[in-house]
């Protein structure tokens, strides 16, 4: 049953922010569908029921209620005590639901579009949409486990190794949920590693791509062939909803690094699993020997592990399909007369309505829609708005800001050192573009497009954390002092300010 959010329920909503990124209006729909609930409450009896996303100029901040939040954490961790195999249960489908979905849509773009009625093209688009919503749920699914079950593995953790440092607990737990298996960013890297070293070993061929670039790639046609075949292979890896897949010219970026200006190779992590080795996982195994876990602690160690590395596969079957259904897309929006962009700001249903029934689309609306709009699904009701409609919702979801002049902040140490530094609050990865060396980045929870953003950060300070956070992963890898887990940190901390951050401690301290 669908209930409307009036302007009165708006402001009784706790609005609590979940993530941000670049994902457009389009690519938000396979989460709310009624299938997409469906699984939700075939996994544990309950669905989310409240969200809205503000989409300015391609970049999502998303919001969901605290109640649900409350809710599903209750939920999670109580069927864990009643039947702590439900992880593994629940997980068990994937493989053949993902399968199942993915021979569709390879079914789907075998087809000629161009020689296809509208109305027939308008069925096979509701056709491909719905081979999304299971991996849509997955996604979610799968955060939400280790957002709410990892803690418990971590206080297992604790309790067995006492008199250990926050950090040394928080490490040992992110070792024994690693994934056991190869990631796809690890199997792309590893590929391209074997391309570099092949090229490294010709030192005619480096000596002329010093002068020549890419361009020489056309005298060396065996090279350019492998090149073209990890492209092809590999490409979709970026190509999550709304991003550019990894084009020659980036390829050919890494081997400029990599073999021409002969940089040390590695495999720069932007998931947990993402530098499989061997070392690492025999030291889970060592890990898990010694702690000696209870069986009901087991299932829950293997369960999260699952849970990670399916999310790390969820994005890879999205850049996939993504990719495959390109086309088809191109088409519908060339139908429409408007661009990919423009049709990226579409409901499925405005898109079924003009090609069954010739349903005209205001190009104003989608002006708007592509400067600032927002998407809420509240009880099964979906509504968009823009203009001054979303500036009131904003103001509403953001009343909560504090005026609190508290200094001191404790938090969890994710990596520890200390650093002293100005910080830059960014809730969306151009926030923080100009991010320069000794300054210390403000997030909520990253996402991996803040990747890039966090390399470059001296030091890491976020209001969530989990151990799979992309802050985690990185600051190990780079060794960077990082505080995760303050609630409300970005709305204490401002551009400019000056703090210390002392994550041997857990603690920030504005100067």
């Amino acid at each position: 049953m669908t209930q409307k959010l009036s302007g009165e329920e708006w402001r009784k909503v706790n609005w609590i922010w979940f993530w941000s990124g670049n994902w457009p209006l389009f690519d938000e729909q396979p989460f709310f569908t009624r299938r997409y609930q469906n699984e939700w409450k075939k996994a544990i009896g309950y669905a989310p029921q409240v969200f809205v996303g503000f989409y300015k100029k391609g970049t999502v901040y998303a919001y969901l209620c605290q109640k649900d939040q409350d809710i599903l954490e209750k939920t999670m961790v109580s069927l864990f005590h009643k039947r702590p195999s439900f992880i593994l249960e629940t997980l068990k489908p994937y493989e053949q639901n993902t399968k199942r979905d993915l021979l569709a849509i390879k079914r789907i773009i075998k087809k000629d579009y161009k020689s296809i009625s509208d109305f027939s093209l308008a069925s096979l688009f509701l056709e491909a949409r719905s081979h999304l919503e299971y991996n849509s749920f997955m996604d979610h699914y799968d955060y939400y486990l280790e957002r709410y079950l990892g803690p418990i593995i971590e206080s297992y953790v604790k309790r067995k190794i006492k008199n250990q440092s926050v950090d040394k607990i928080s490490s040992l737990t992110s070792l024994l949920i690693t994934p056991h298996r190869k990631t796809p960013i690890f199997k792309e890297r590893n590929a391209f590693l074997k391309i570099i070293q092949l090229l490294k070993k010709d030192t005619i061929f480096k000596k002329e791509a010093k002068i020549e670039g890419i361009k020489i790639l056309k005298d060396y046609p065996k090279y350019e062939v492998l090149i073209d075949r990890h492209q092809k292979k590999y490409g979709y890896l970026t190509e999550v909803v709304n991003a550019e897949s990894i084009s020659k010219k980036d390829l050919w970026q890494d081997i400029q690094k990599f073999v021409i200006q002969n940089e040390p190779f590695r495999i720069q992590a932007k998931r947990m699993g993402d530098d499989y080795n061997e070392a690492t996982i025999n030291k889970a195994k060592v890990a898990i020997k010694k702690l000696k876990p209870d069986y009901k602690t087991g299932l829950l160690i293997k369960g999260i592990r699952r849970a990670v590395y399916l999310r790390i596969i969820d994005n890879a079957f999205q850049g996939y399909t993504t990719h495959l259904l390109k086309l088809l897309y191109l088409e519908i929006a060339n139908r429409l007369g408007i661009t990919y962009q423009e049709f990226k700001f579409l409901l499925d249903q405005e898109i079924v309505d003009h090609l069954r029934n010739n349903k005209k689309i205001s190009k104003a609306k989608i002006k708007q829609r592509l400067q600032f709009c927002s998407y809420t699904y509240y009880y099964g009701e979906v509504k968009t708005s823009v203009g001054q409609k979303v500036k009131q919702q904003i103001r509403i979801v953001e009343q909560g800001k504090s005026e609190h002049k508290q200094t001191s902040f404790k938090g969890k140490a994710a990596c520890l050192g200390k650093i002293k530094g100005s910080v830059i609050v960014a809730f969306a990865p151009k926030d923080a573009k100009n991010i320069k060396k000794g300054q210390i980045l403000v997030t909520q929870a990253p996402s991996a497009y803040f990747v890039p953003v966090l390399r470059k950060a001296s030091g890491i300070i976020t209001e969530y954390g989990g151990l799979t956070n992309h802050a985690v992963i990185v600051s190990r890898e780079k060794n960077t002092p990082c505080i995760v887990g303050i609630e409300g940190i970005t709305k204490h901390l401002q551009n400019g300010d000056l703090v210390e951050v002392d994550a041997d401690k857990g603690i920030v301290t504005k100067l």
